[in-house]
């Protein structure tokens, strides 16, 4: 599967927001980061999968 293939961070970030739907404050506590970070990662994650699964829109 596509999302085994990205980077833990992205990973991470995709499970907690998109599967698990924590919100970004959540999130940003869950990975002891910051919320523009979740925000940022969590849109990079989105394009990168959608990339790797040949520009199909998740």
């Amino acid at each position: 599967m596509e999302i085994r293939m990205l980077k833990q961070s992205y990973y991470d970030v995709l499970m907690l927001r998109g599967i698990n739907e924590l919100s970004v404050q959540e999130t940003a506590q869950e990975l002891n980061w910051t919320e523009s970070k979740v925000n940022l990662s969590y849109h990079r994650a989105l394009k990168t999968l959608e990339k790797k699964m040949g520009g199909r829109e998740i």
